[in-house]
């Protein structure tokens, strides 16, 4: 008896995203669970956040659920190939931690007006940078107030280390309709500077040493993964690339210090994990600590 209004309901909301007209409001971002896609919420009808899709199997469960489109806020290339073998457009629209731009913004907005919905809006682990897009998009197009939107950052577990963030949404105001016509192609892959390239590799080193951590430090029995000491080197040489790059050595005095301690903090872990087994789990989780508090002060002077 209910299957008619639902579907009376779609062909509005549908309609509505053609016309570039405010969807009718939604009960608020909706957890979805899912197992090979991570940090799924449904905004509104037409619109989707979360986590970096892994692989075949994250993406054939994005479109099990409807999605047709795949935007990307993050620094990392998209696998557009595997996109398309499920049938999904994707859009490359990179930001960084400290807000929007106005170009940026009007991209995004542009995307939820003219591409096929629903959307999926996505960083890398789907909390900071990618909720921030969904609630500037949901206030241009799906009648959020700002107050709103602020509560889905929270909700997503944007963190309050991102002032920037947190800052374009509370001040946000819906660009017009001369700058969204003229944000040009919405490209699948766009141009990302070597130093964002970087971060992005390291964040993924940094990631499954958390995994590591996680199993106590201990491998996977028949695992093909990189062992614990290549992990920990991957991330050393990363960093150590990235304080070389010319962009780097720019920057400064207060931030390449901070590179430098973080540099050498990874390259302890790095000496602990080439010690024989077993290794001691309490020092490894002190390294770790110890490298996490580098990073994310420099992040909070410097990135944020």
């Amino acid at each position: 008896m209910r299957v008619l209004p639902v579907i009376a309901f779609l062909i509005v909301a549908s309609g509505l995203a053609r016309s570039g007209e405010s969807a009718p409001t939604s009960p608020g971002p909706i957890p979805i669970e899912t197992r090979q896609a991570h940090a799924v919420f449904r905004i509104t009808p037409r619109l989707y956040s979360g986590a970096l899709p892994g692989g075949d199997a994250a993406f054939a469960e994005l479109a099990s659920l409807g999605i047709r489109t795949l935007v990307s806020v993050d620094g990392a290339r998209p696998d557009v190939v595997a996109a398309h073998r499920h049938g999904l457009r994707y859009v490359h629209v990179p930001i960084g931690y400290d807000g929007i731009p106005a170009q940026r913004t009007a991209q995004l907005v542009k995307a939820l007006l003219e591409l096929p919905t629903p959307l999926y809006v996505h960083c890398h682990h789907g909390q900071h940078r990618g909720p921030a897009a969904v609630a500037v998009m949901a206030m241009a197009r799906e009648g959020w107030s700002p107050d709103q939107a602020v509560d889905w950052m929270r909700q997503a577990g944007t963190s309050t280390n991102y002032p920037g963030l947190y800052g374009v949404v509370r001040q946000f105001r819906c660009p017009d309709p001369q700058p969204i016509e003229a944000a040009g192609e919405l490209p699948e892959t766009a141009a990302v500077p070597a130093r964002v390239t970087a971060m992005v590799d390291i964040d993924a080193h940094w990631g499954r040493l958390k995994v590591w951590q996680w199993r106590s430090w201990k491998p996977v029995p028949g695992d093909a993964a990189p062992t614990l000491h290549q992990e920990a080197l991957h991330l050393w040489e990363s960093l150590r690339e990235l304080g070389r790059q010319e962009a780097t050595q720019r920057l400064s005095e207060g931030y390449l210090r901070c590179h430098t301690l973080s540099e050498e903090r990874a390259k302890a872990l790095l000496d602990e994990t080439a010690k024989p087994e077993p290794l001691s789990v309490q020092r490894l989780d002190g390294l770790v600590r110890r490298l996490g508090e580098s990073c994310t002060a420099c992040h909070r002077v410097h990135r944020d």
